[in-house]
């Protein structure tokens, strides 16, 4: 029965409107979710060409992480865009070249076979690391590997040849982007003076390319320790992973990137360098064409991206505390989301990852817990729209003040991605001091957090050729041929009635009830109300219930059960609440938690057997040791478990995410809630563990049931 991963918390609210009304806003919904509009023939995107050529191992003053600064860089480039990015680092000799020169012929070839790569619509990117040097005439060249005064001929590659070459290849935006004369060499190898201004002003002419330089005239480009990379080329990776995209259009400019690389590298040379490095554009006006689409990630990674901004933000500037309220989406002034729960899962998983990175990097700052933080804003009537304003001033909680707050916001990208964007904000200064953000690609796990519920269980298969990368999806990024019937198919089934409304459902799910007063009674089945895509329970306060499953599928699977948003299975988690904050744990050291707030992926599930009928009667802690059950009863909104630990807003709601069982080779008008799920006394209960081979694959079904009193039912349907 156990699988135990990270949880994260969420909530989700009920709506004020007649069932009608509200069948009406979930359609509404569905239809903001996923347009029902085929895919359109796309036209042939621009292709976008890198080169990275870089050298690290010189025989005479070795350049520390270039290599790491390339190898960051392709992934990126190939992972968060579509790009084709090929590498050129520290290679004595390629294509079979031999003698002293073999280097420098090497690199050269390989740049000009890149550049009659290039067609008319190329977006084309060459990136330059290493020593600049220059001769005793003032030309100025790339030093390789072997450079040595000696053998000026054939160890170094004019700068001149690499401009005509760029300069004169095919391509719709070109850009330059030049990382050379790294300070900090471990040999007090002086390299003929060459400044950063002659090297900038080499390529000036260029005025067909764009160019960034990583520092301007009189300047050095330091190398970074903390982050293992250059200065420069730390925050051109950073850039690249979407943090650039200051606009949130998906894309990213050259006037984005310029101005993300000033900023923030001047911003570390002084804060943490205690020295000054300015990047330089030149002939930006060149690539105003140069657009880059970005590729989305999964959530948790792209939360997690935003994490580590944030993270180096609160270290660097030395911010003692900051707190993370729920997302926004759209501009109505309010937390309320169109996102369902799915706005207050990110801005707690954005909570525990900081805490954690708090704890790796000894950081020292301390995260805000969310029900402080609510309590606090709701005290205050800060509202979405005065983050930032006179009126998060000087917050304190408990003496302690919390200087950074964090504004975020979702919004669709396409069919199946979300947007974040993020902004740090200086509560004492009222001022904007950082942007991170992105694109994530939306899972079924998602969707369901967000009040929907589907069946795909056996709709998705296709033969193995369909299953190659096709074309791109606008703004997303390649989607396989399985990718796309599955988005194609989820859509249908987002707009059909409630999944547990059909009697041959494979997962036969009922609920049955029993008076709270009487433990000798018997359960009794208790109907559901169906209205388009919505299930509703009704149940009174007092009432016990339990949920009852038969998997009639034929194969095993894993269940994820959640009530108002907490696990009906007890799991470890890697964050705790003390006091008003977050704090970071050790999992293998973490005790179980009872009815944690979580999300369907991370959540702790129940392995159910083919023909498997069993009950699920409360909460149940599965400890290993003494396990406890605690039976579900309705109680009032305020003694709710989730009232408790302040999740109302998701109170009422039973979401129960159905996975495939897989092989570990395989792996790959609102109404406020009157009513919410109350534990019991603990009971003593055996759970027999799960200890078989099987894993959690890909969820295959989501169920969402509102349970409310039958008068609040009622008036809905009225």
């Amino acid at each position: 029965m156990r699988s135990t991963v990270k949880c994260n918390n969420e909530r989700l609210g009920t709506h004020r409107s007649s069932l009608k009304e509200k069948s009406t806003m979930r359609r509404f919904l569905i239809a903001l979710l996923f347009s029902m509009s085929v895919f359109p023939a796309f036209a042939a995107e621009p292709s976008f060409k890198c080169l990275l050529v870089g050298i690290e191992k010189y025989e005479l003053a070795p350049l520390d992480y270039a290599e790491n600064d390339i190898g960051t860089l392709q992934q990126i480039l190939t992972t968060r865009y579509d790009c084709i990015a090929q590498a050129c680092i520290d290679t004595p000799a390629l294509f079979g070249d031999t003698g002293p020169d073999a280097p420098k012929r090497s690199v050269m070839r390989k740049i000009e076979n890149w550049c009659d790569s290039l067609a008319d619509g190329d977006y084309a990117l060459l990136y330059l690391a290493g020593h600049g040097v220059k001769d005793d005439s003032g030309k100025l060249y790339l030093a390789m590997i072997n450079f040595d005064r000696k053998n000026f001929d054939s160890a170094a590659i004019p700068l001149s040849w690499i401009r005509e070459q760029f300069g004169d290849c095919r391509g719709k935006g070109k850009v330059l982007l030049i990382d050379t004369c790294f300070a900090g060499s471990s040999k007090n190898i002086d390299f003929a003076n060459t400044n950063s201004e002659e090297v900038n002003g080499s390529f000036a002419e260029m005025k067909n390319v764009a160019i960034i330089a990583g520092s301007r005239a009189g300047e050095k480009s330091w190398l970074w320790g903390d982050s293992q990379h250059s200065l420069f080329t730390y925050w051109l990776i950073e850039a690249l992973k979407g943090h650039a995209d200051l606009d949130s259009d998906r894309t990213v400019t050259v006037d984005e990137l310029a101005e993300y690389l000033q900023d923030n590298v001047s911003w570390v040379a002084r804060t943490a360098l205690n020295r000054e490095q300015n990047p330089v554009v030149l002939n930006a006006g060149a690539a105003r064409d140069f657009r880059l689409p970005l590729r989305a990630v999964d959530l948790n990674r792209l939360i997690d991206d935003i994490a580590e901004q944030i993270d180096l933000q609160m270290r660097l500037e030395r911010y003692s505390r900051l707190g993370v309220p729920e997302f926004t989406s759209g501009h109505t002034g309010t937390f309320e989301s169109q996102f369902g729960s799915l706005s207050r899962w990110v801005a707690e998983a954005l909570r525990k990852s900081l805490a954690r990175k708090s704890k790796k990097n000894r950081s020292g700052y301390e995260v805000l817990a969310d029900n402080a933080l609510q309590e606090m804003l709701r005290s205050k009537g800060i509202t979405p729209d005065d983050l930032g304003t006179e009126k998060t001033k000087n917050l304190r909680i408990g003496g302690d003040d919390i200087p950074l707050l964090v504004s975020g916001r979702l919004s669709m990208v396409g069919d199946l991605g979300l947007s974040l964007s993020v902004d740090l904000l200086d509560t004492n200064g009222k001022t904007e001091v950082g942007h991170a953000g992105g694109t994530a690609v939306l899972t079924q796990a998602n969707l369901g957090q967000a009040g929907l519920s589907a069946d795909m269980s056996g709709k998705f298969a296709v033969s193995a050729p369909d299953a190659r990368a096709s074309r791109d999806e606008p703004l997303i990024g390649a989607v396989t041929e399985a990718r796309r019937q599955e988005i194609t198919r989820l859509r249908e089934e987002a707009t059909r009635p409630h999944p547990m409304a059909d009697p041959n459902n494979p997962f036969a799910i009922s609920f049955e009830t029993r008076s709270g007063n009487n433990a000798r009674q018997a359960y009794r089945r208790r109907a559901l109300t169906f209205e388009g895509n919505n299930a509703y329970l009704p149940i009174s306060k007092g009432e016990e219930y339990r949920i009852r499953v038969h998997n009639k599928s034929g194969r095993p699977v894993f269940m994820a059960i959640l009530v108002d948003g907490l696990n009906s299975l007890s799991q470890r988690i890697s964050t705790r609440t003390r006091g008003a904050f977050v704090e970071a744990i050790d999992l293998e050291e973490s005790a179980y938690q009872i009815a944690p707030r979580v999300g369907l992926q991370e959540a702790r599930k129940w392995f159910f057997e083919p023909d498997k009928n069993a009950v699920i009667p409360g909460f149940v802690d599965a400890n290993g040791e003494a396990d406890a059950l605690y039976r579900f009863r309705i109680v009032d909104a305020d003694e709710s478990v989730a009232a408790r630990n302040n999740y109302t807003e998701q109170l009422g709601l039973i979401t129960i995410g159905i996975f495939e069982a897989v092989s570990k080779e395989n792996h790959t008008r609102q109404i406020t809630p009157n009513e919410g799920t109350g534990m019991r006394d603990a009971e003593r209960i055996d759970v027999e563990t799960y200890k078989g081979g099987l894993v959690t694959g890909d969820m295959t079904a989501v169920y969402n049931i509102r349970y409310m009193t039958p008068e609040t039912l009622r008036r809905l349907q009225k």
